[in-house]
């Protein structure tokens, strides 16, 4: 048997410590009596990007320590709360629009790919994330909810504006000499 290394340890940005679901049972949002439920909750907790599952009426109803780290609430501040809580107000009414349409409508748009939005960390800063979204549907295929996963694209974004800037200028340097 080998030793553990540090890539097995928890990562140490979590909002709060890292726990194991069979000391909270439902935390991670496992179903109860489902036999994939310690393989969904070890996934849940062990993948690199957010995942927040929110019921019909968008109440969060599942947050993974990757959530906690980038959107800066502890689950168990955000368990329970609104969609509300990582949107910024400016985008919430098409948000809601959205959200109920698809949830209404049992599809979600074409493509499947994810989307650049902004979304609210716990601290007020605005942050650029990229989103995939999927409805997630009961055992006879009623819509119960809309899952997202999300992964940190701020920096990406600044350097992407950065670039096109920078070519815009070049541009009107380049305009000027003609």
């Amino acid at each position: 048997m080998t030793a553990p290394t540090d890539d097995d340890a928890p990562p140490r940005e979590y909002a709060s410590p890292p726990c194991y679901a069979s000391e909270f049972p439902g935390y991670f949002g496992e179903l109860e009596g489902d036999p994939s439920g310690p393989l969904a909750a070890h996934l849940l907790r062990d993948m690199a990007d957010a995942l927040i599952y929110a019921d019909r009426q968008g109440i969060i109803r599942s947050w993974n320590p990757a959530s906690e780290a980038l959107f800066g609430h502890a689950a168990a501040a955000a368990l329970g709360q609104s969609l509300d809580l990582i949107i910024p107000e400016a985008l919430r009414p098409a948000h809601w629009r959205g959200f109920e349409k698809a949830i209404a409508a049992g599809t979600t748009r074409p493509g499947r790919r994810p989307a650049l939005t902004r979304a609210l960390h716990a601290n007020g800063q605005n942050l650029y994330v990229e989103m995939s979204f999927a409805l997630v549907r009961d055992g006879s295929g009623a819509v119960i909810g809309s899952v997202a996963v999300a992964r940190d694209a701020t920096e990406r974004h600044q350097a992407e504006r950065t670039l096109r800037e920078r070519l815009a200028a070049l541009e009107n340097t380049s305009g000027e000499k003609s």
